[in-house]
C-alpha cells in the first residue's frame, strides 16, 4: 500500500499505534483492499468452478490412479485453504477492524502467506501439464523452483517488516516471480503444442482430437498467462497497491479449474463421435434379388452413411440368417 511520508509504526506490549503522518495518510481502499475484495469475491464465484469440476472428477474417475486421485483432491484441499486465507484478509481488514483504521498498515499471517500460497498453488497445476513433456522437465522445474523460492522469499520479507508500508520496497519479489510464471506457462504452451502437431498420423479422426488438444492447450494457456501478465504489470508499475493480489486471486483459481477440466473432458475427447459411430444392421432387411451388383450397392450405401471413404463397394457378404452384424471391417478401419 502507499508510503507514508514519515513515520513508522510501533509496537508495544501487543498494541499496535500509529505515528501522527500514518493516522493523516489512511491508504486508498479503491486500490488496496478493495481490489483484494473484488479478488475475492471473484474467486468465490470461480471456486463454485471448482467445487463442481471435482463433484464431476469423483464420479467419473473410477479408473484413475492412487497417485492422480491424491493429486486431485491435494490442489482441492489447498485451494479451500487459498479460499479461506482470502476471505480472512477481506474480513480483518474491512470488517473487524473498521473503526481501526490505523490497523491497515498492519501485517496479519493471512496477508504474509498469500504470495507463496498463489506459488505453491499454480505450481502445482503447472506440474500437472509439465508432467507430460518429458523432454523440457529439467528447465520447467528450475523455473519452478526459482517461481517458488522468491515467493518463499516475499513471504519471509512481509513477517519481518515491521509494517506493511515498507512492502512495496520488496514487492520486486513479486514481480520476478511473475515473470518467471509467464515464462514459464508460456515455453510449456509452446512445446505442448509443437509435440501434439508432431504426433499427427493422417487418420482425419486421430487429426481432429489432437487440434482440439492444441485448442485447449492454446486457449488455458492464453487465459492464465492473461491474468499473470496483468498481475506482472500492476506490480511492477503500482508497487504501493495491493491491485496485482486481487488478480493474482483470480488467476490461481483458473489454474484449479483448468486442471481439473482437463481430467473431466478426457472421455468427451475419446469418445466416438456421432459420424464415427458403427450401426448395427439387420441382414433380414437386405433383400437378395440374386445380383451381387445390387448387393453391393446397398452395402456401399450403408458404409457410405457411416462417413468411410471407399473406391468400391464392398463386396456381398452371402450370409444365410437373419441375425444382426456390424457394418464390414473396411468400414471400421476407414473411421479409425
Amino acid at each position: 500500500m502507499s508510503s507514508t511520508p514519515s513515520g513508522t509504526a510501533n509496537v508495544s506490549g501487543g498494541v499496535f499505534t500509529a505515528s501522527p503522518a500514518q493516522m493523516f495518510h489512511i491508504p486508498s481502499l479503491s486500490s488496496t483492499y478493495g481490489a483484494v475484495l473484488i479478488g475475492t469475491f471473484f474467486g468465490l464465484i470461480l471456486y463454485g468452478a471448482v467445487l463442481h469440476q471435482s463433484y464431476r472428477y469423483v464420479r467419473s474417475s473410477s479408473s484413475d490412479s492412487k497417485t492422480l486421485k491424491s493429486f486431485v483432491a491435494f490442489i482441492v484441499i489447498l485451494d479451500t485453504y487459498y479460499t479461506i486465507i482470502s476471505m480472512h484478509i477481506s474480513y480483518w481488514y474491512l470488517v473487524a477492524n473498521y473503526f481501526t483504521p490505523q490497523r491497515l498498515f498492519k501485517g496479519i499471517w493471512s496477508i504474509n502467506l498469500l504470495p507463496v500460497s498463489t506459488s505453491v498453488e499454480m505450481i502445482l497445476c503447472q506440474c500437472f501439464f509439465a508432467r507430460r513433456v518429458y523432454v523440457v522437465v529439467a528447465i520447467i522445474g528450475v523455473m519452478f523452483l526459482a517461481e517458488l523460492s522468491l515467493a518463499a522469499a516475499s513471504m519471509v520479507k512481509a513477517f519481518t517488516l515491521p509494517d506493511l508500508t515498507h512492502f512495496s520496497k520488496v514487492v520486486w519479489l513479486d514481480v520476478a516471480s511473475f515473470v518467471i510464471t509467464v515464462v514459464s506457462d508460456v515455453t510449456l504452451t509452446s512445446i505442448l503444442v509443437w509435440v501434439l502437431r508432431q504426433s499427427r498420423t493422417g487418420f482425419k479422426r486421430t487429426d481432429s482430437m489432437i487440434d482440439v488438444l492444441i485448442a485447449y492447450s492454446v486457449c488455458t494457456g492464453l487465459i492464465t498467462d492473461v491474468f499473470n501478465i496483468i498481475c506482472l504489470l500492476t506490480a511492477a508499475l503500482h508497487p504501493g497497491d495491493l491491485i496485482y493480489a486481487g488478480t493474482a486471486m483470480v488467476g490461481t483459481k483458473l489454474y484449479v479449474i483448468c486442471v481439473l477440466a482437463s481430467l473431466n473432458s478426457r472421455k468427451m475427447l475419446t469418445a466416438p463421435r456421432t459420424e464415427d459411430k458403427v450401426d448395427f444392421i439387420g441382414m433380414s432387411t437386405i433383400q437378395n434379388t440374386g445380383s451381387s451388383a445390387s448387393g453391393s450397392e446397398r452395402w456401399g450405401s450403408v458404409v457410405n452413411k457411416a462417413g468411410c471413404e471407399l473406391e468400391k463397394p464392398c463386396p456381398v457378404l452371402v450370409i444365410d440368417t437373419a441375425q444382426e452384424f456390424p457394418l464390414p471391417p473396411a468400414a471400421v478401419i476407414s473411421t479409425v
